[in-house]
Order: structure tokens, then C-alpha cells, then sequence
């Protein structure tokens, strides 16, 4: 990566808040906040680009259901591999 800034290592940053049992996934143009694993205390997906102190909650807004379903299904898929990990603990 030092040598080729273009170089991609991922598509998505993974983050976690436990105090609030949040995950949030930011892709280049949405972040996505989920509250519980099964989101039953809430969601959040914002636009970064035209939004981006994230004043504006778009994840009710029919016109992004899908993406909200792709960002539910990718976090689902990261938590499994993060507990299924080799450390072994």
C-alpha cells in the first residue's frame, strides 16, 4: 500500500460501540449503525456524501430498503467471522 496508494484492502470499515451494543459498517459513500445484533434497538444509515455530519436518518425511507437489507445481511456475515475466528478463545 505504501507503494501503490490505489491499492484497496477492503470495502468496508467494521467498528463496534459496547457500551451502546452498537456495529457500525461505513462503506465509501454510507455508514450504517445498528443497535443489537438484531437491530431491535434501532438503525441509522447515513449518506456521507450528501450528509456528512450525519444529520439526516435515511434507514426508514422506503427508497433504501434494499440497502439496509444488504447492510443487515453483511454485518450478520461479519459477526460470524468474527466469532469464528482462530484464536480460540
Amino acid at each position: 500500500m505504501l507503494d501503490d496508494p490505489t491499492t484497496k484492502v477492503r470495502d468496508t470499515a467494521f467498528s463496534v460501540a459496547p457500551a451502546r451494543k452498537g456495529f457500525l459498517l461505513r462503506e465509501d459513500r454510507y455508514a450504517y449503525i445498528q443497535y443489537k445484533e438484531d437491530a431491535s434497538a434501532g438503525i441509522e444509515l447515513f449518506d456521507t456524501f450528501k450528509d456528512p455530519l450525519q444529520y439526516t436518518n435515511l434507514a426508514q425511507q422506503p427508497e433504501h430498503k434494499d440497502l439496509v437489507a444488504r447492510f443487515k445481511v453483511k454485518l450478520a456475515a461479519k459477526l460470524v467471522d468474527l466469532r469464528n475466528n482462530d484464536l480460540k478463545q
